[in-house]
């Protein structure tokens, strides 16, 4: 006997059951893709990532994109925050890594740890809530960092030119250089002459807002013909002093009284240098190279004296001491030297007198 066969099922019902199937793969497929999708943007939008980024930027040396993250204006007097002076610099950021974020409402605060010069240092960067990822996601924006700055001190004539790694010229007001500067060692060099080596210093910045030591400053020397020429300008004033036929040699440090010399007439006036003044010159002080005496000299004058029918002559009592005291510049002859003054009217009356 035969057996019935159950009764066929439609095709349409398979047709139906595999689009269910289907359908529900895809939604599970892109359930998985919007969960991994909300996860890397949720990653993307920590307020952590800013920070990675502008410390990479420094790692690498670039200075342009590092600013540009934290909103830090520059301006041309910024000489030491351009990629080619920054990527110049020494003893930069080598690495750095991210410890955690702390949130207050609208901002944040990201506490990182770097290395520089093989020193580890901490730093708290501070973020601003800008708005919302597809409406889900809080975005943050880094604020500007609080930058160092280079002070240095420049002991050299005003049309010395600064370098910085012979590439940024930059000009001292009244002497001095204040400039903004992220973490690094930069190199300075002050243009020199024949006369004078203007010199160099390297500008140290260790982390973030902190100022460079003294050890920054740079002062001018004197290169050998410099000194040299310097002394040859001071001894020129001490022998046009002592070939002086004045009393009281203008512009000198010596000279005699004429108490005494009342309806005396003098003639052949002749001052004779016994003994020439040492000195030294020093350093560049703001104004020149001063000049300053070790030991004073001495000098003798004498002069042919008539008064009526009577002739003799006069000299000093003695001889009166001769200083010298000033400053060196060079112009484009080479040195001058200016010497102090020296007489007040009332000073002049209590020179030496003379004797007959």
């Amino acid at each position: 006997m035969l057996e019935a066969s159950a009764p066929a099922r439609p095709a349409k019902d398979y047709a139906g059951l595999i689009w269910a199937l289907i359908c529900g793969a895809a939604l599970l497929i892109a359930a998985a893709a919007a969960i991994g999708a909300y996860r890397i943007a949720a990653v993307a939008t920590e307020p952590s990532r800013p920070v990675a980024a502008y410390l990479s930027a420094l790692q690498h040396g670039e200075a342009s994109k590092a600013l540009k993250l934290d909103g830090t204006k520059v301006t041309s007097a910024d000489v030491l925050l351009t990629n080619k002076v920054y990527r110049s610099a020494t003893n930069r950021i080598t690495a750095y890594k991210i410890r955690g974020s702390e949130f207050d409402g609208d901002r944040a605060s990201v506490t990182a740890t770097y290395t520089q010069g093989g020193t580890s240092r901490t730093i708290t960067l501070q973020l601003r809530k800008v708005g919302r990822y597809a409406g889900l996601l809080d975005e943050w924006r880094l604020q500007p960092v609080r930058l160092g700055i280079a002070h240095v001190t420049i002991e050299a004539p005003s049309t010395s030119t600064v370098t910085v790694y012979k590439g940024a010229d930059v000009h001292p007001v009244n002497g001095h250089l204040d400039l903004r500067a992220l973490p690094g060692q930069y190199e300075i060099d002050v243009s020199s002459t024949k006369w004078y080596d203007g010199g160099e210093a390297g500008i140290s910045i260790s982390g973030f807002g902190t100022s460079s030591d003294d050890s920054s400053d740079v002062t001018a020397e004197l290169t050998q013909a410099g000194n040299a020429a310097a002394f040859e300008a001071v001894n020129r004033w001490i022998t046009a002093c002592g070939a002086s036929h004045a009393l009281v040699p203008p512009g000198c440090s010596f000279g005699m009284s004429s108490q005494g010399l009342d309806g005396v007439t003098l003639t052949n006036k002749k001052w004779t240098m016994q003994k020439r003044p040492s000195f030294t010159v020093g350093l560049w002080d703001g104004s020149g190279w001063p000049v300053t005496m070790l030991e004073p000299g001495a000098a003798s004058f004498q002069a042919d004296a008539s008064a009526g029918d009577r002739s003799g002559t006069v000299t000093s009592a003695g001889t009166v001491p001769v200083k010298v005291g000033g400053t060196v510049v060079f112009d484009q002859s080479g040195a001058v030297f200016t010497s102090r003054h020296w007489y007040s009217e009332t000073e002049l009356q209590n020179l030496g007198g003379a004797s007959a």
